[in-house]
């Protein structure tokens, strides 16, 4: 949002990180975003990395939306395309953010964030709107219950460098149909780190060997 430069505020209110916990978190996302598993497959390892133990399920959005929204994982990968038709985020916010949203996956229960959001809704002037919508954006970031990602083109991370073929690729093929059942040709490829999808797709720590890269999007 063009109007929002330069105006954001600090998340209010956060915690100091903590080292892991006994347990293990539960990491889900969907394949309809070819580009989301390889997003979760890089915060799984991130997470791992720090000390944390990782399950990761990928499913159609289909079979996955009533669990997200009964709170059956700890984090949840997705994308929300939330504001094509209007520059108003206010609504979103409300659905997403306070304790009665109709679509909390991040299940944030918190009453100052459901005042902050309120005080936005309330408001009609826009220049205030947007000031109380900035506030309460500010109290969401806050409970760290979501991680924003900028976007840029179909992928809200930035490109993985293909170390095997020195080019790179923001997203992944879609299907296990279009991943094929061998997608790496029955041969071994390290570079992969064991999760690649064809030879020349990137998997995030390179490509497997056997094709050129495809042409970046």
């Amino acid at each position: 949002m063009t109007w929002a430069e330069g105006k954001r505020k600090k998340p209010v209110g956060r915690d100091r990180a903590t080292g892991p916990a006994s347990g293990t978190i539960r990491l889900a996302t969907y394949d309809n975003r070819p580009e989301l598993p390889e997003v979760a497959q890089v915060v799984e390892q991130q997470l791992e990395k720090a000390g944390f133990r990782v399950e990761l399920t990928v499913r159609e959005y289909s079979r996955l939306e009533s669990d997200a929204l009964d709170g059956e994982f700890d984090a949840f990968v997705l994308a929300r395309n939330t504001l094509v038709d209007t520059g108003d985020p206010v609504a979103v916010l409300a659905s997403d953010y306070t304790c009665d949203g109709g679509y909390n996956i991040a299940q944030l229960c918190d009453e100052n964030v459901d005042r902050a959001v309120a005080a936005a809704e309330r408001t009609a002037d826009d220049e205030k709107r947007q000031d109380a919508a900035l506030a309460a954006e500010a109290r969401i970031l806050g409970t760290d219950a979501v991680v924003p990602s900028s976007t840029s083109g179909s992928s809200p991370v930035s490109p993985t460098p293909c170390r095997a073929c020195s080019s790179t690729r923001t997203s992944a093929p879609s299907s296990a149909r279009e991943r094929g059942a061998d997608p790496c040709g029955g041969r071994s490829a390290p570079s992969c780190g064991g999760s690649c999808w064809r030879p020349g797709w990137c998997a995030g720590s390179g490509c497997c060997p056997g094709s050129p890269a495809p042409t970046p999007r």
